[in-house]
């Protein structure tokens, strides 16, 4: 009777390892979800943040975004920044400014999350070579310097579908 048991046991550890495993797993469409602090401070107008690209193993079309995560502390609506996307070999450079939401027109935080709201908004679609790498720079250009509220900045580049 304590072999059933123990058995059972052993099967049901092993169902919720297979349960585990499968939620946990890393997805193959993303190249790159990179992000880097921003100083508690505050986020310098000077300060550029750099960011770097992993190699694309697979040529295709990709598309890249900025994250931002902000916390309560962040003053303003919505959030400029210079965006520079420069991959190598064949050598690319894409240059934006992004506008990005981080409240509603009532000042209610958009995104996931309780105390830091996580956002990603999309850039560009581009398409990429097998073996390129780059890197992503961003600084924003608001008024206010520092800027808080501001806790992360970061790139997401994925496959497209």
């Amino acid at each position: 009777m304590q072999s059933i048991t123990f058995k059972g046991m052993i099967l049901r550890c092993l169902w919720g390892l297979c349960i585990l495993v499968s939620v946990v797993s890393c997805d193959r469409s993303y190249v790159c979800n990179s992000y880097q602090p921003v100083p508690v401070e505050g986020w310098e107008s000077q300060d550029t943040i750099t960011l770097l690209l992993d190699t694309v193993y697979h040529g295709g079309s990709y598309n890249v975004s900025v994250g931002i995560r902000s916390t309560h502390l962040y003053p303003y609506q919505c959030l400029w920044l210079l965006a520079e996307l420069e991959l190598n070999s064949p050598d690319t450079l894409i240059i934006d400014t992004l506008v990005c939401n981080i409240t509603d027109a009532e000042g209610n935080f958009i995104g996931k999350g309780l105390s830091v709201y996580d956002n990603v908004y999309p850039m560009a679609t581009i398409n990429c070579k097998k073996g390129q790498s780059g890197r992503m720079r961003l600084r924003h250009i608001m008024r206010l310097n520092p800027l808080p509220g501001i806790s992360d900045v970061g790139v997401v580049m994925e496959k497209s579908l």
